[in-house]
């Protein structure tokens, strides 16, 4: 379970993917893992691109380091699962 700054982290990012242009399904995320100043989100995303009508899959994590209320640090790891090229 996240606490004080690192919950609000976790509110304003799932707040922050807003409407999808491809009408896709929300962004699954799978867990949130806090240590310190950083937290980890596990999750994947799933749907179709409407230009090309291609089915897609990726699953990620992003690390996100938090000082004095500001996100000072941020990388992502993606793996595109479907479709394999």
């Amino acid at each position: 379970m996240l606490s004080g700054r690192l919950r609000d982290l976790e509110a304003a990012w799932v707040e922050a993917q807003g409407p999808d242009p491809n009408d896709n399904e929300p962004v699954d995320t799978a867990a949130f893992v806090a240590e310190g100043d950083t937290v980890v989100i596990f999750g994947s995303e799933a749907g179709t691109v409407k230009a090309t009508g291609q089915a897609f899959r990726n699953v990620w994590s992003q690390k996100y380091v938090v000082r004095d209320g500001l996100i000072v640090e941020m990388a992502e790891y993606n793996l595109q699962v479907e479709p394999r090229g």
